[in-house]
């Protein structure tokens, strides 16, 4: 049986300036705090110096015997490593390193990582296929190396100070068991109220820092060097005509992620609403093996009859599809009693996630350790209204946007106007930001705009925030270069709201009911097939797999994985969501910030 890493919480301090001994009690604290991430087991290891310290949690999904206990060392006991993720291509690159003449001793993906690293250090990690965060501390040159996968699936947060490093998969494990400042960064503030969750690499935490995606850095004994991209998810996209799949090669792609994704020592699950993605995984699910699927879909007793009741068609599809179907409805006394957890597992503020969480507590109850989701199918097929509008309103602002002063003195004029007619101020913003498509997508997406920040943070805090911030580097780094309208707002999506929210929200939320989500939609191989067609609609995806889905599923228009919170929290008030989504984003970020304050 193999001994493949399982979905978990890792941390670990490093005392570089050699000034104090690792604290084993808080290494313990580290591990007693992540405990949801990984019921199943525990390990806390100190190096003979007592200079760094891992922690790990153990979630058990493959390999369910006591031989994948971590942190792990290598037979040489040169290199330690504490590992969250699944590397899907390590039986490969186990029989590259055999090949080779490397003896090893498990079948375990952690050991693979373990030898690659000991070949070619970070260079290892393009070769690498999945969702990781990991540290390696080698013993040797008394160094430590951290590292994120490209999509920034799993989360690593990272402290620095007073000569020591300290890092985990949780912001709340550094602060609820370290000694470091709890002072609230301005960038945060002003990055939540912007886009609803906190862009990396900041924290709601001055002294913590996010590891982007698709990134490394090296601690030694000098201190930490600059985090250093190894890979992006623009790096993936090669856009060469010359070099374009055909659809058979995009189907075969979606085939495998799905069957990699699929490997599991424990049954494998998935989350089935009635959208096109989620239905395809499981169809897909399906058509690769023959093991019994668990599906299970969320209702609500508000939505009984209308178009966001995901119920009637997922329940066809799932009788189809021959799937154990479950379906549980959620009330509004269920969700305001579980508020408080909610907002307790959060560990940043986010106004999305809370659906996730539903759902994944859901799946914690019928049994699940494993589910699969369909989460990117609209990035990267462009499902979101996001891919028409923000092209359509670029036609018609970009020629006023070049006149000096215009767009401020609309904006200005208008906001008034906005406010009395119930309309979003952002809307009164659309020429002042309408020179590029990177602007106009901060409009699309935006919840509160720069403008606006001054009346909720006050001047000098909005000012500071918005600088640290720096939203113009953050919008120029998402964007492809030569690419059509639509791969760029693809990119945008992909590595500013998918990466930012709804990626990190999956993790926190599903891990909070000890649940390990896969994004076979998420996956290197896949968005390398894809991107270099002209992007292909998910009805043409699907409608390629000829009769493997309803017609009445491609043609159902979206309505996404909808949740009636926003009825439950402002009953009463004007129900058009993006009135919601602001006050309770404003609602989040009062809270932290009393939560921090005590």
């Amino acid at each position: 049986m193999g001994t493949w890493a399982e979905m978990c919480g890792i941390a670990g301090t490093f005392q570089y300036a050699g000034r104090a001994a690792v604290n084993v009690e808080e290494l313990r604290g580290y591990a007693a705090s992540m405990q949801r991430r990984g019921p199943d087991g525990e390990g806390v290891w100190m190096n003979p110096e007592a200079t760094v310290g891992l922690a790990h949690r153990r979630l058990s999904i493959i390999d369910l015997s006591d031989a994948a206990t971590q942190p792990m060392h290598s037979a040489c006991g040169r290199f330690s490593i504490a590992f969250n993720g699944e590397i899907y291509n390590y039986r490969e690159l186990a029989k590259e390193l055999t090949d080779q003449g490397v003896v090893l001793r498990t079948q375990s993906d952690t050991e693979v990582l373990l030898a690659l690293f000991a070949q070619t250090e970070e260079r290892m990690l393009n070769q690498l296929r999945g969702m990781f965060a990991f540290a390696i501390w080698d013993q040797h040159e008394k160094r430590l190396f951290l590292a994120r996968d490209t999509f920034g699936i799993k989360p690593l947060y990272v402290s620095l100070g007073d000569g020591c490093v300290r890092f985990a998969s949780q912001v709340r494990t550094l602060v609820d068991a370290s000694p470091i400042s709890r002072e609230i960064d301005p960038a945060a503030q002003a990055g939540f109220l912007l886009w609803g969750s906190i862009p990396e690499p900041f924290t709601l935490y001055r002294s913590i820092s996010t590891l982007p995606a698709g990134h490394y850095q090296w601690v030694d004994q000098n201190g930490a060097g600059q985090s250093t991209a190894y890979e992006r998810w623009q790096d993936l996209c090669d856009r060469d005509p010359l070099k374009s799949l055909s659809a058979d090669a995009i189907r075969n792609a979606l085939m495998d992620s799905v069957k990699a994704h699929q490997v599991s020592d424990v049954p494998v699950g998935a989350f089935l609403s009635s959208g096109i993605d989620s239905c395809l995984m499981v169809a897909l699910m399906r058509q690769i093996s023959n093991a019994p699927i668990t599906t299970l879909t969320v209702g609500f007793d508000e939505f009984v009859g209308t178009e966001n009741d995901e119920l009637p068609l997922a329940r066809a599809v799932a009788q189809q599809l021959g799937t154990d179907h479950h379906e549980i409805r959620f009330s509004k006394e269920d969700f305001l009693s579980s508020r408080d957890r909610i907002l307790s597992d959060m560990d940043q503020p986010s106004i999305d996630g809370i659906n996730t969480w539903m759902v994944s507590r859901a799946a914690s109850d019928v049994g699940m350790k494993v589910a699969i989701s369909g989460l990117g199918g609209d990035e990267l097929f462009g499902g979101y209204p996001s891919f028409d509008q923000v092209p359509a309103w670029s036609r018609w602002t970009r020629w006023p946007a070049k006149v000096p002063g215009l767009g401020k003195l609309i904006r200005l004029m208008s906001e008034p106007i906005c406010h009395v007619l119930g309309i979003h101020p952002k809307a009164a913003g659309l020429v002042e930001y309408g020179g590029s498509l990177s602007e106009l997508y901060l409009c699309k997406r935006a919840v509160h705009m720069p403008w606006e920040l001054s009346k909720i943070l006050g001047k000098d805090q909005a000012a500071e925030g918005l600088k640290r911030l720096n939203l113009t580097t953050q919008l120029d780094g998402s964007v492809l270069q030569s690419a059509s309208d639509k791969q760029q707002i693809s990119a945008l999506e992909s590595t500013l709201y998918m990466k930012n929210q709804l990626l990190r929200d999956t993790d926190w939320a599903s891990m909070a009911h000890s649940l390990e989500v896969r994004v076979p939609l998420v996956d290197r191989e896949l968005v390398r097939a894809v991107t270099r067609q002209p992007m292909t609609s998910k009805q043409a995806v699907a409608r390629s797999f000829g009769s493997l889905l309803p017609e009445t599923i491609i043609n159902k228009p979206k309505t996404g994985f909808s949740t009636p919170i926003q009825q439950w929290l402002f009953a009463g008030r004007e129900q058009r969501s993006e009135f919601c989504s602001r006050d309770w984003c404003r609602s989040l970020h009062q809270q932290a910030m009393v939560e921090t304050a005590v």
